[in-house]
């Protein structure tokens, strides 16, 4: 019984902190204001050594693409990168890819100013319009903080409501995020 009370307390405190951040989701404002305070949020909460983002390099999302390079604090945790490649390493779906071996592919992912030693990664891919535009990473030197066989439900349905939300914003924004 002890066992399961601790099991039940640890989901409980886990989806308090999915929770949090999800609330947080609707007081930003702008596309830059959701990817910095995602990216703030998951380093903050889960105590994450290394969160970056990966951007497709498309076009249509070059608005976007300026202005987080504008942002200080995404600048630096920001990876611009080729749709080719992206699609090669996490395909083209939109759940999580957890992984613990077999990591060098996915340095290609790591921004070019912060070049991480990783021993686990998580890929959230997320969507803006319906499409695919890149990736939150969360990442750790240690080698069972990531891996295939973990649960990643409650951070796909965060994904779907970053992506949802950033959609939104995106939207809202219009023109200001076209090139």
């Amino acid at each position: 019984m002890k066992d399961i009370n601790k099991y039940l307390s640890e989901n409980e405190a886990m989806l308090s902190k999915f929770s949090r951040i999800e609330k947080s989701l609707a007081a930003y404002e702008e596309p830059v204001e959701l990817l910095e305070g995602y990216l703030r949020d998951i380093e903050e909460t889960f105590h994450v050594p290394y969160v970056w983002l990966s951007l497709v390099n498309d076009p249509e999302d070059s608005g976007l693409i300026m202005a987080a390079q504008q942002s200080p604090f995404v600048s630096e945790r920001l990876n611009i990168i080729e749709r080719k490649l992206f699609v090669k390493l996490v395909g083209s779906v939109t759940t999580p890819i957890l992984a613990n071996t077999n990591l060098k592919p996915f340095y290609a992912l790591q921004p070019p100013k912060n070049k991480y030693f990783l021993k686990s990664i998580c890929i959230a891919p997320m969507t803006c319009r319906g499409q695919i535009i890149g990736s939150f990473n969360h990442a750790d030197y240690c080698p069972l903080r990531y891996r295939p066989e973990m649960d990643y439900r409650l951070l796909e349905g965060l994904m779907i409501r970053v992506s949802r939300r950033l959609t939104e914003l995106v939207s809202s924004a219009g023109q200001s995020l076209a090139k």
